[in-house]
C-alpha cells in the first residue's frame, strides 16, 4: 500500500527525523509546488534544519546517499533511539538519493522550478550548484559581498599618520602601527589576536591620534559591541588604554564627552519592537564618519548585514576580534570568514588584516598562554599536561587547578574546592554597599558551563552556587528577587534601551532602602541606569553562565565545568579557547581527560559561502 506525502512526513516525525515546524514547512511546500515526492521536500529540510545548526546552507552532495537519521536531527536532543519500533528504525535508516539523481530531480521536475532556483528568480531557496539556500540567508551573504567589494573598491582620503617616533605610539608593536595605518588610509580595515594582544589599545591609539588632529574636527565616531557586557567592557577598557596614553603626553584626560559611546549594535541601529529591521539601514544610513565594532566573531550573519547596510557612504569600518573564538550563535561565521578570505591571495578583501600576535595578558611562560595555544593547535595531550602541572603547585602560586572527573559522579554542590572557590569568588562582591560597587565586583569570578540544562547546565549551576553562598551572613536569596541578585536579560527590549547579553544587579535603591531595583551600567563607569523590578523583562541568573553568553567578557578567575562524556557533542575547541580565555589570572577546570580530548578534537565548522564568494567571485 503505497502512503501518501503527508504519511510518509508523519512517519518521519514519528522517527524524530523532523519535528513540528519541519512538518509545518514541508506541508506548505508541498502545497505551494504541487510535489508528492518527499526526496522534493528533503533539501528544503536540510536548509532549514541547517540554519538552526549555524549553517548558512545546506551542501546536498555531502547529504547524498545517506541514511536519514544522519542528515535529519530531529525535534530534541534527549531522543534515544532504541525505543523506536522495528519499523520506524528502518524508516531512520532510509537514504537520500545519489547526486546525480538528486540534481537530475531538481533540474527536471516541474515541481522543483517553484522551490528552487537562482536569487533573482524569487524562489524560495536557492540553488547554487549543491549549496542550498534559504533565500534570504543568501541575500544577506550577497548584501555582504557587496558591501565588503564596496569598502575595499571606494577611494578615500588618509588621514594623517602618527609621529611613530613619538609617545604614545612608540610603545606600540609593529603590528598594532599596522594596523593603525590601514585604519587612517582606507575605509575598510580587519585587527585579529586573542586576549591581551593589544586590539582595544590600538583602537585607543587611533582615536586619540583623531581626536588631535585639526583634520579631523567633526568626525562622527562611534563605536560598538554585539552585547551589552562586551560594549560595557570595550568602553571601559578604551578610557582607561586613552587615560594611559595621554599622560605619557604629559596631557590631560579627555573629555567623555568627546571619547565615542559603546553601544551594542541593535542599539546603535535603532532596534523597532516586536520587528527584525532597524531604524538605520540603506535608505537611512548612521550619521558617522568611522565605525569601531569589537567582539566581531559574535556577529551573526543577518546582523552583519544589516550594520554594513546602515554604513552611509564615504564611512570608514574597523573591525576587531579572536577569530579563534566560538562564532555567533545564530548562522554564520562572518567574522571567520572575512579574516580568512583577507589573507587570501587574490581575494577581494586582501590586505585589510592585520594580525596581533603578542599577547601581555597571556605571555609564553602562561598556563592559560600555553593551554590555549595548545588548544588552538588541536594538541590536547599538551594543553591537560600543562594545566596538570600548574595545579601541583601551591594555591596561592598556581595560575590553574585541574580537578579530574575519574567517573561518571560528580557533585559540585558537596565538593569542598568549588565550595571554597565560589565563597571566595563573591565575598567582595556580597559585601558591596552600593550598587556601583557590586557590579564593580561581579567580574571577580564566574562559573562557566556548556549546558543550559541537565545536572550541571547554567540552570542548575546557579541554583548550586546560591545553595553555597546562602550560607553567609547578609545574603539570602528568597523568592523572585533578592539584594545582591545578578541577572543577565534574555530578550532584546529597545524600548528601556536593554539588550540580550546585557547584566544588571538588584540591589536596593539607595533612595529609598526599602525598595529592591535593578541597576545597569551606565554611559560611563560613574552612571547607572535604574529600573524599577515590574519593568523588568525577560532575564535569567547570571552567577553562572553558558561559555557561549561569556563572550565578549572578562573575569579574573573562573571556573569551567565540563561534566560527563554525554556532553561531548556539545563541546568544542572553540568552546574550550572561549570559556578559558575569559580568566584574566586563574582558571579553574572539573572535566575528565576523555571529555577535553573529544573537545579539543571536535573543531567547529559551518557551511557559509562568504569565503569561497570573496575569494573566487562566482555569479550570484
Amino acid at each position: 500500500m503505497n502512503m501518501t506525502l503527508m504519511e510518509i512526513l508523519k512517519s518521519w516525525q514519528q522517527a524524530n527525523l523532523i519535528g513540528h515546524l519541519d512538518l509545518a514547512l514541508a506541508s506548505t511546500l508541498s502545497r505551494m509546488s504541487g510535489t508528492t515526492e518527499p526526496m522534493l521536500l528533503l533539501p528544503a529540510l536540510l536548509a532549514q534544519q541547517g540554519m538552526s545548526q549555524g549553517n548558512s546552507y545546506a551542501d546536498l552532495k555531502e547529504r547524498a546517499n545517506m541514511q536519514l537519521d544522519k542528515i535529519l536531527q530531529g525535534s530534541r536532543h534527549d531522543f534515544d533511539a532504541e525505543e523506536l519500533s522495528n519499523e520506524l528504525q528502518a524508516i531512520r535508516q532510509q537514504r537520500s538519493p545519489s547526486w546525480e539523481d538528486w540534481r537530475d530531480m531538481l533540474q527536471k521536475e516541474p515541481a522543483a522550478s517553484i522551490l528552487y532556483g537562482k536569487y533573482e528568480e524569487q524562489c524560495p531557496f536557492v540553488l547554487i550548484e549543491s549549496r542550498l539556500y534559504i533565500r534570504r540567508f543568501r541575500g544577506y551573504e550577497l548584501d555582504i559581498i557587496a558591501k565588503s567589494k564596496q569598502l575595499m573598491n571606494t577611494g578615500v582620503c588618509a588621514l594623517p599618520s602618527p609621529d611613530f617616533s613619538q609617545a604614545p605610539y612608540n610603545s606600540l608593536e609593529e603590528e598594532q602601527k599596522a594596523a593603525l595605518q590601514k585604519a587612517l588610509e582606507s575605509r575598510f580595515s580587519i585587527i585579529s589576536g586573542g586576549p591581551g594582544t593589544g586590539k582595544t589599545h590600538t583602537l585607543a591609539a587611533l582615536v586619540l591620534h583623531l581626536l588631535q588632529q585639526p583634520e579631523s574636527a567633526g568626525q562622527r565616531l562611534a563605536l560598538a559591541a554585539p552585547t551589552g557586557k562586551a560594549a560595557t567592557r570595550v568602553q571601559e577598557s578604551l578610557r582607561k588604554s586613552l587615560e594611559s596614553m595621554m599622560q605619557t603626553q604629559n596631557q590631560n584626560s579627555i573629555e567623555a564627552d568627546s571619547l565615542p559611546k559603546a553601544y551594542t549594535i541593535h542599539r546603535l541601529l535603532g532596534s523597532l519592537p516586536n520587528s527584525p529591521y532597524f531604524k538605520h539601514d540603506a535608505d537611512n544610513p548612521l550619521e558617522l564618519d568611522l565605525l569601531m565594532v569589537d567582539e566581531a566573531s559574535m556577529i551573526d550573519l543577518p546582523l552583519m548585514a544589516k550594520m554594513l547596510n546602515a554604513l552611509p557612504e564615504n564611512a570608514r569600518l574597523v573591525l576587531l576580534g579572536d577569530a579563534s573564538q566560538l562564532a555567533s550563535v545564530e548562522p554564520g561565521r562572518v567574522y571567520g570568514d572575512l579574516c580568512r578570505a583577507a589573507d587570501k591571495q587574490g581575494s577581494v578583501l586582501q590586505g585589510c588584516l592585520t594580525e596581533l600576535v603578542r599577547s601581555r595578558r597571556f605571555p609564553p611562560e602562561s598556563v592559560i598562554g600555553k593551554a590555549s595555544r595548545a588548544i588552538k593547535a588541536g594538541d590536547a595531550e599538551l594543553a591537560w599536561q600543562v594545566i596538570s602541572e600548574e595545579s601541583r603547585k601551591p594555591a596561592a602560586e598556581a595560575g590553574a587547578r585541574l580537578f579530574e572527573i575519574s567517573g561518571p559522579e560528580l557533585d559540585l554542590a558537596n565538593d569542598r574546592n568549588f565550595q571554597e572557590l565560589v565563597k571566595q569568588g563573591y565575598a567582595k562582591f556580597l559585601a558591596a554597599k552600593t550598587p556601583q560597587e557590586a557590579l564593580r565586583h561581579a567580574a571577580d569570578f564566574i562559573a562557566l558551563t556548556p549546558r543550559r540544562s541537565g545536572p550541571y547546565g547554567v540552570k542548575k549551576l546557579n541554583q548550586i552556587i546560591l545553595d553555597i553562598l546562602s550560607g553567609l551572613e547578609g545574603f539570602n536569596p528568597q523568592g523572585s528577587f533578592f539584594s545582591h541578585q545578578l541577572i543577565m536579560i534574555s530578550k532584546n527590549t529597545p524600548e528601556l534601551g536593554l539588550f540580550n547579553g546585557d547584566c544588571g544587579i538588584v540591589f536596593p535603591d539607595p533612595e529609598q532602602e526599602d525598595r529592591l531595583c535593578v541597576f545597569f551600567p551606565g554611559d560611563n563607569p560613574e552612571s547607572l541606569k535604574k529600573l524599577p523590578l515590574p519593568r523588568l523583562p525577560e532575564h535569567e541568573l547570571a552567577f553562572a553562565l553558558t561559555i557561549h553568553k561569556s563572550q565578549g567578557s572578562e573575569f579574573e578567575q573562573l571556573a569551567m565545568i565540563l561534566p560527563g562524556s554525554s556532553d561531548s557533542a556539545l563541546l568544542s575547541r572553540e568552546l574550550l579557547y572561549t570559556g578559558m580565555t575569559r580568566s584574566k589570572t586563574k582558571f579553574f577546570l572539573w572535566s575528565s581527560f576523555d571529555n577535553f580530548q573529544k573537545a579539543v578534537a571536535n573543531q567547529t565548522t559551518r557551511n557559509s559561502g562568504l569565503y569561497l564568494d570573496l575569494c573566487e567571485n562566482p555569479d550570484p
